[in-house]
């Protein structure tokens, strides 16, 4: 049987005393990317050691539950967090219907580097298309061929582009700010390769995952 561990973290309520005051310095400053993904990483000890985890913000900052994707379970040695784990059973049978989102961060190599792909297309795309209608048309024909690699057949008709946002926070070492874009996209898929999606999922897709990109959220469907 094919399992990841699943997590749910979320911010103890705040209480009396320092931990209490922590939490609610926390919620109220814990907004950016950037910030959250350190918290995230505590929860895994060696920041040094390979990633081994996705995760996914479900609103702003950590004033809502994180999601997470991991082969060990998160430990929480402060006591700020309240931590949900359990094992998630992936489909094991070719033909099974799933359910998906996902939030990317999309980007394509060109001479070494690496381009948003919404932004790159917008070069040639009709001078008054907006941002969040090119990334619908363009976006669908990125993330097909990802999903089918881990082994889910979906149509580029059948991806639901639901939104898109621009990140921008301090680099840790100073310098230029940090630029993430993200999209959010969702539909429905047939598994055609349960070995795939079993060795796939938790390598995510696209980039910026330790900004909490990249988690292939799974739903089985009738």
């Amino acid at each position: 049987m094919s399992s990841i561990l699943f997590s749910k973290v979320e911010l103890q309520p705040a209480a009396d005393g320092s931990s209490g005051a922590l939490v609610a310095y926390l919620a109220r400053t814990a907004q950016s990317l950037g910030q959250v993904h350190h918290l995230v990483w505590s929860l895994f000890g060696d920041r040094d050691s390979d990633r081994q985890f996705l995760y996914r913000m479900t609103g702003a900052g950590v004033r809502q539950p994180i999601l997470l994707y991991s082969a060990e379970p998160p430990k929480d040695n402060t006591g700020l967090w309240k931590v949900e784990t359990k094992s998630m059973t992936l489909p094991e049978a070719a033909g099974e219907r799933v359910a998906w989102s996902i939030r990317v961060n999309p980007v394509v190599s060109r001479d070494g580097k690496k381009h948003d792909v919404v932004t790159d297309a917008r070069r040639s795309a009709p001078k008054h298309e907006r941002w969040d209608d090119t990334a619908r048309r363009v976006m669908p024909g990125w993330l097909a061929p990802r999903l089918e690699k881990m082994g889910l057949q979906v149509l580029e008709g059948d991806i639901v582009v639901e939104g898109s946002a621009k990140h921008e926070f301090p680099h840790d070492r100073g310098g230029r700010p940090v630029t993430v874009r993200t999209v959010d996209l969702s539909g429905t898929a047939t598994v055609t390769d349960p070995a795939a999606l079993a060795s796939g999922i938790l390598n995510g897709i696209g980039s910026a995952k330790v900004y909490g990109c990249g988690l292939l959220l799974l739903r089985r469907i009738a």
